[in-house]
């Protein structure tokens, strides 16, 4: 967090303390529930740390136009909203070319000077696993996926998109891989649990695979946010303690708090942001938030992240 810190004093922690921020959030409907995890990720993180400046919820009613809500939503004092989730969302309050800073909590394809976007996008999932699997020399990718499964469709194909060698579907473990082939797992912790005789080096899932943090097969590898495997951030533990959730939405409350860790840098008019997250190491490229999340390897004694 040092350049947090190096920027709070840059910029001074006066203005900061007397900001309204404005969070969009929706209360009801199918983002309900995930929205209440970002909600707790952020509020743990807004009252871990200094400065406070003070935070209104407001609900993102998607029954009503977004430009609507957001400008009802702002008072004199409001000088950063948080949100909208919902892409469509944010797609449109880009295209009402808000006035206000906003700190979107999705991506999309268009842009606006005065919105950072930031997301827990699939395709930085995948461009991280990618690069992982460039390292090992992979050059041949084996696919094994489980029959009828759902969870990794929009992973597979940002994969398919993105991957530049050979890619193979097959229906069964192969005995073994050549030094130039990788094994792409895609199912679920049941469903990999079940498998026999998988190869312990280059072998490849992800993290929709995972209901909890547990190790599988000695070598497995995947990406995911460091928070869930590195407690570096007591708020979220105490967090993780006064209300579980499962990992998937774990993964949103560290969401909601980097978000609010970007607000503040947001606030203070930091002309770039570069940090080390609980959901990755975060960059601001143009307007997005890149984010760079950890790769993990099973061992015989728990997860180890991969230097």
């Amino acid at each position: 967090m040092k350049s947090l810190q190096i920027l709070a004093l840059m910029f001074g922690l006066s203005t900061v303390a007397s900001a309204e921020v404005v969070v969009l959030l929706p209360e009801q409907g199918a983002l309900a529930y995930a929205a209440q995890s970002v909600r707790d990720g952020l509020t743990a993180a807004y009252y871990d740390r200094m400065p406070q400046p003070s935070l209104r919820f407001v609900h993102d009613d998607e029954q009503r136009p977004i430009d609507e809500v957001f400008k009802q939503a702002l008072s004199p004092q409001t000088e950063l909203v948080i949100g909208p989730l919902e892409r469509e969302r944010v797609e449109a309050l880009i295209q009402s070319k808000p006035t206000v800073p906003v700190l979107a909590l999705n991506q999309v394809e268009i842009e606006h000077p005065k919105v950072w976007e930031f997301a827990l996008a699939p395709e930085e999932d995948v461009a991280a696993l990618l690069r992982q699997m460039t390292r090992d020399g992979v050059k041949d990718l084996l696919v094994l996926t489980e029959p009828d499964q759902q969870a990794n469709r929009r992973f597979e194909q940002v994969l398919t998109e993105q991957w530049q060698g050979a890619l193979t579907a097959i229906q069964a473990v192969p005995k073994q891989l050549k030094k130039s082939q990788g094994l792409l797992l895609l199912g679920s912790g049941a469903w990999l649990e079940m498998l026999n005789d998988v190869p312990t080096e280059r072998v490849y899932t992800t993290s929709f695979a995972f209901n909890q943090v547990s190790p599988f097969k000695a070598g497995l590898v995947f990406c995911d946010i460091p928070a869930l495997y590195r407690p570096e951030w007591p708020e979220l533990v105490k967090e993780a303690e006064r209300k579980p959730v499962p990992i998937g939405y774990q993964r949103l409350v560290a969401f909601g708090a980097d978000a609010w860790q970007l607000a503040l840098l947001r606030l203070q008019q930091a002309p770039s942001a570069e940090m080390a997250g609980r959901t990755g190491y975060l960059s601001l490229r143009r307007h997005h938030i890149e984010r760079t999340p950890d790769c993990m390897k099973a061992t015989a004694q728990g997860w180890a992240r991969i230097q």
